[in-house]
């Protein structure tokens, strides 16, 4: 599953996966909300993309649900924002990767079989920002 709020980045990331024989695209969704609403009728799938950075629901409230709900898939978190408070937020969620979405495509295609192994994957520039003690978010965020 894509979850991305840009059309234009979704359709493109769609259509890079879908150039892969062993992986599937089983829905794109805009927002957290639909991503959360498709969730609840349909069976959860082995990997999640999603954007951190949407309106109303964001990549951060979706791996929020995902946890509360238990369910058995694994999140991958796309990011331009290098905020380390995110990075702290994604692992303390389940969050299994977390990228910057200027990565080149095959770093992202390698990202996903790596989660789908069962790896945990943090873009290098990602890492270096977690380190940072500078935390942008509120206690709430």
């Amino acid at each position: 599953m894509i979850v991305e709020d840009q059309s234009l980045v979704r359709d493109a990331i769609a259509m890079l996966l879908s150039l892969e024989d062993d992986l599937t695209i089983v829905e794109k969704c805009s927002s957290g909300k639909e991503a959360i609403d498709y969730l609840s009728d349909n069976p959860a799938p082995h990997i999640i993309l999603s954007d951190i950075e949407m309106p109303l629901v964001s990549g951060l409230d979706l791996a929020a649900h995902i946890a509360k709900q238990n369910l058995n898939t694994k999140v991958v978190l796309m990011t331009t924002f290098s905020k380390p408070g995110y990075i702290k937020r994604a692992l303390s969620l389940g969050v299994k990767g977390f990228i910057l979405k200027e990565s080149d495509s095959d770093y992202l295609i390698d990202a996903i079989h790596k989660v789908s192994a069962g790896e945990k994957v943090i873009s290098t520039e990602l890492a270096i920002m977690a380190l940072d003690d500078n935390n942008p978010l509120s206690q709430k965020e």
